[in-house]
């Protein structure tokens, strides 16, 4: 028996242990990381939006946002704009936002 070494062809379930490997994905907290592959805000947008689509289709508990806060000794561009975002999903959805305790250029959406 093999097991896939890529994202596009995950089992199910478990081909050993019989376990719901999508329910056992959920039980886990989502981080993506929106500020060190120098996208632009739209692109950080976007990769935010399916980010908490795909929480709430698979049941995350929270979801984990790292913005940064600008290289260079300079404003980032994307923080401002993600926190707002953060914000309104926060609203529309009935989740906690919050500042991550680890990381300053963080934040942690809690559903």
């Amino acid at each position: 028996m093999w097991f896939p070494i890529d994202n596009s062809n995950l089992p199910a379930v478990c081909p050993k242990c019989d376990e719901d490997l999508v329910r056992a994905k959920a039980r886990k907290p989502l981080v993506i990381d929106l500020a060190h592959r120098g996208e632009t805000v739209s692109q950080a947008l976007a990769k935010l939006d399916k980010a908490v689509s795909e929480c709430v289709w698979h049941g995350h508990p929270s979801l984990k946002v790292i913005h940064g806060h600008g290289s260079g000794g300079g404003a980032s561009r994307i923080k401002p704009q993600v926190l707002a975002a953060l914000r309104k999903h926060a609203v529309r959805l009935g989740a906690v936002m919050e500042q991550d305790s680890d990381n300053p250029g963080a934040h942690v959406l809690r559903f």
